[in-house]
């Protein structure tokens, strides 16, 4: 059974330990359905793409990440209010500095496939006011993102998930912002990893 949370106005302090929100204990369910996905949205095929520093980007018509990473660069900012789907153990990077804005948008997997949600990163060192080094996520409008191993994960991932993953704890500190947004069938809805300073992120109305 699916939850709200409202943490408006909440500071989520991180010192030593993981945090999770939101915990799918008997599984994730796939989605099954693939034609659905290719006959009614058709959408763009993409392999890999980084938007780029310095430039804002909308997508507002639908998109497979089939083969590499979405990655938002530094100083760079994505707003999607179209769907986005994933193939197998494709992510979103979020970097330092960089952010990505789901305005009634849905990032989802494709078929039977397991995508590895959204990497936030941050700097450890750094307080979260420091715009420069704290990646941001900003979920609005309706926004869902479903079907992930993760649906966020703030921390920098190197390696194959569950075999060969390592955590870099430097990049620690991404900062959350949640509001009338959903969080379904992911297997860990958002993690954070331990901070030396008052995280910002909070969440509003938010399903998990």
């Amino acid at each position: 059974m699916q939850k709200s949370i409202d943490f408006l106005g909440y500071i989520i302090l991180i010192l030593f330990s993981v945090i999770v929100i939101g915990k799918a204990h008997s599984g994730i369910i796939y989605q099954p359905n693939c034609d659905s996905i290719e006959d009614i949205n058709k959408p763009i095929k993409v392999t890999g793409y980084t938007i780029k520093p310095g430039t804002d980007t909308t997508w507002d018509f639908p998109r497979t990440i089939v083969s590499d990473h979405l990655v938002v660069d530094s100083g760079a900012v994505l707003t999607i209010t179209s769907s986005v789907y994933f193939a197998n153990y494709r992510k979103i990077v979020v970097k330092r500095g960089g952010k990505l804005v789901l305005d009634g948008g849905i990032l989802s997997n494709t078929c039977d496939q397991v995508w590895q949600g959204i990497e936030l990163w941050g700097r450890s060192d750094y307080p979260p006011d420091s715009i420069h080094y704290q990646g941001q996520v900003v979920l609005k409008n309706g926004a869902v993102i479903e079907n992930a191993e993760y649906g966020i994960r703030t921390i920098k991932v190197d390696g194959i998930p569950d075999e060969s993953e390592t955590l870099d704890y430097d990049y620690t500190g991404g900062i959350v912002s949640a509001g009338n947004s959903t969080f379904r069938n992911c297997r860990y809805g958002v993690q954070f990893h331990p901070y030396g300073f008052e995280n910002q992120s909070g969440f509003y109305k938010t399903t998990f």
